[in-house]
């Protein structure tokens, strides 16, 4: 704010009830908690309200809330089904969390108040309403079929966190244990799915991490985002030291727990790494310059496209960090991808002169017309409106926007010319997307209806195994009609600019021996990306524990693939890299 901010004043503002514990005074304050997923963009944050919680707040430490484990889990209750039962025990020193379903477990946390140590078991999703997700993911799940299983590899199946060593507590005040909210919201959404962050005013809550900040609400005749209430309450004071510590305190407690390439780049402790590094002492600058650059840096020099610094937020002065250190491999893709549309836009052109062909619409065929070359630059699923009519038939406009819808529509193009035997599906200048549609395209080039998925949590030790299905046709059924390869000998092209799930899908057709791979090794990024919002709203994404990959379930090991995938037939970058006769002559020779 223009003027600092003063306690007193904020104290003058709200009914609050103070006292003493021990030397240590607390401030009990009543919050208001919303759902703003739950409203369209500019409607009335009221109609969001989900519940009140009595926060408490160190005197002297007036933005950041404290939570009891009970009032953490009281923000769930309009999630959960209705024979939800959750529960909070309180053993000395252990606080418990135990959520059932019916009569079956579901979902345990428990906290160690002395050794600052978290451990958790199952998910809360599981204990949800069916329709409780507000996010459009009817075309995404449309036409998918997935059978399941869990292994343990290497693990007991609990996730263990520690808080220690980054100048986070918990206190207790009269009989119960405070926990902050911030290291509450960071331990338990990849459990959740459900992001709960206070603004200062509110604390409100979202799973659709990548348009929150565009989501604007009335609260008080005043039109606000997320962010832009934040900035009004802070005005633009300089940032208290306290905040500034708590804020660098859970981004290390993040990258040290939650981060999934730590022991991938053998990083012992990330408070080491950055203090080696130089980054450490720019996270708790009060510099509205640098404290930002510095969060830029520390997240950009992992050298991971899945790990970045994507925005901050000007409540205390910050401005937009000015660069992004790339690391060499990022550089490397960034100039590689230039020299890739360069040599494809020449392929295309060479193929029609008058360049009425385009990547992602149209097929380039060889002159003997036994090889197709079609490419696809992102792994995207449509919203309803893009992909359904009023009577929840597919739209012709579907194949625009989602990719499956993409492929469906180029697989049966070449089928009804006829005579096509080769298919190389390009993905060499793709960087990824959503790994819904990277399961069913493994499954739509299958001969059998089948793709195979794991997810390995490493912090757990547990694999989730899916054999998924296809319904492609639309006729209710999931068999070989759906896929398509028995029509066609499938061949991925790929680059190190191949990407996350254009990395993953050639390493899992590979291990499916369901394509063979041609052009360069793929770029790895086989680790599922996490979201956070850190307290003072830096909005930050990071490889996550979550990885993706294939398990030898003889000898009870998971394989990775964050190296990439070898082509079966390497084939050097120039300007011939994607000549559909060229690339169909080296088939026909391998």
């Amino acid at each position: 704010m223009k003027k600092r901010l003063v306690s007193s004043l904020i104290l003058a503002a709200i009914s609050l009830t103070s006292c003493s514990f021990s030397q240590l005074k607390v401030i009990e304050k009543d919050i208001s908690v919303y759902d703003i997923d739950t409203i369209q963009s500019d409607g009335q944050l009221a109609d969001a309200f989900q519940t009140t919680v009595k926060a408490a707040f160190k005197e002297g430490e007036e933005l950041i809330p404290y939570l009891t484990l009970k009032q953490y889990a009281s923000l769930y209750e309009s999630h959960f089904a209705s024979d939800v039962k959750s529960e909070i025990t309180n053993y000395g020193y252990v606080t418990s969390w135990m959520v059932y379903k019916g009569e079956a477990p579901v979902f345990a946390a428990q906290f160690s108040n002395v050794s600052k140590e978290i451990m958790i078991g199952g998910n809360l999703e599981a204990a949800y309403e069916d329709d409780d997700d507000p996010r459009d993911l009817k075309a995404l799940n449309y036409g998918l079929k997935n059978d399941g299983k869990a292994l343990l590899i290497g693990g007991n199946g609990m996730l263990y966190y520690s808080y220690a060593n980054y100048g986070i507590s918990s206190f207790k005040y009269n009989e119960d244990r405070y926990y902050p909210l911030g290291l509450l919201d960071l331990t338990f959404t990849d459990s959740s799915s459900i992001y709960f962050t206070y603004n200062y005013k509110h604390i409100i809550s979202t799973r659709d991490t990548d348009n929150y900040a565009e989501k604007y609400f009335y609260d008080e005749g005043t039109n606000y985002s997320f962010d832009t209430q934040m900035e009004s309450i802070a005005n633009n004071a300089p940032i208290p030291s306290y905040l500034l510590k708590y804020n660098a305190g859970l981004f290390l407690y993040t990258m040290d727990n939650l981060y999934g390439l730590k022991d991938y780049k053998n990083i012992k402790s990330f408070s080491s790494y950055y203090k080696a590094k130089g980054f450490y002492n720019g996270l708790f600058s009060k510099d509205g310059s640098s404290r930002p650059q510095a969060y830029a840096d520390a997240l950009a020099i992992l050298d991971d496209g899945h790990t970045a610094l994507v925005s901050t937020n000007k409540a205390w002065g910050d401005s937009d960090f000015q660069r992004r250190r790339y690391g060499e491999a990022t550089r490397s893709r960034g100039m590689l991808k230039t020299t890739l549309e360069y040599h494809r836009t020449q392929a295309y052109n060479a193929y029609d002169e008058h360049n009425r062909v385009v990547p992602e619409k149209d097929i380039l065929y060889s002159s003997d017309g036994k090889t197709a070359l079609f490419s696809f630059d992102s792994f995207a699923f449509g919203t309803s409106s893009q992909v359904f009519n009023d009577d929840d038939t597919i739209k012709d406009s579907a194949k625009t926007y989602d990719t499956f819808f993409k492929l469906i529509d180029a697989f049966d193009r070449m089928k009804a010319k006829g005579g096509v035997e080769n298919v190389i599906i390009d993905i060499s200048i793709n960087g990824g997307g959503v790994v819904g549609i990277l399961i069913k395209l493994l499954a739509l080039i299958s001969k059998d209806n089948t793709g195979y998925f794991c997810f390995y949590n490493q912090a757990s030790g547990q694999a989730s195994i899916y054999d998924s299905k296809v319904d492609s046709n639309g006729d209710g059924q999931y068999d070989v009609n759906d896929c398509y390869g028995n029509d066609f000998n499938f061949y991925i092209l790929t680059s190190d600019y191949s990407y996350s799930c254009a990395n993953a899908f050639p390493c899992l057709a590979q291990y499916q021996k369901t394509a063979k791979i041609i052009g360069q090794k793929s770029g790895g990024g086989e680790c599922a990306v996490a979201v956070h919002y850190l307290p003072n709203s830096e909005y930050v994404y990071h490889s996550s524990n979550l990885h993706i990959g294939y398990v030898d379930e003889e000898k009870e090991m998971f394989h990775g693939f964050e190296g990439g995938a070898t082509p079966d037939i390497p084939i050097e970058i120039n300007q011939d890299f994607y000549s559909v006769d060229k690339l169909n002559n080296i088939i026909k020779n391998a």
